[in-house]
């Protein structure tokens, strides 16, 4: 039988519960503290990790805030990463620094 492919909301929802494991490793930031945050327990949050859809927009602009990234952080390909701009900034500054240098 063949395997069923998923779909893009499934995808983007196993996505968001990756980016928010990988978040919480990272930074150091437990269960528990996103539960607080959230105004939930940590059963609600365990919950949302096995059915994210069921995620509340509150709840999520808490966990984003608790892990000090924007929400689009937490569902983008690479939670992880430097935003764009900020890099284009600091190229600029550096470009600026230098040539006063010279």
């Amino acid at each position: 039988m063949p395997r069923p492919k998923h779909t893009a909301n499934e995808l983007k929802s196993s996505r968001l519960v990756r980016n928010i494991k990988a978040l919480q490793e990272y930074k150091g930031v437990s269960t528990e503290c996103l539960a607080i945050a959230a105004r939930c327990t940590e059963r609600n949050i365990h919950n949302r990790y096995d059915n994210p859809g069921e995620f509340r927009l509150k709840e999520l602009l808490a966990i984003a805030d608790e892990l000090d990234v924007s929400l689009e952080a937490l569902i983008s390909d690479n939670p992880l990463a430097d935003k764009p701009g900020e890099i284009a900034e600091l190229k600029r500054l550096l470009t600026l620094v230098l040539k006063k240098a010279v």
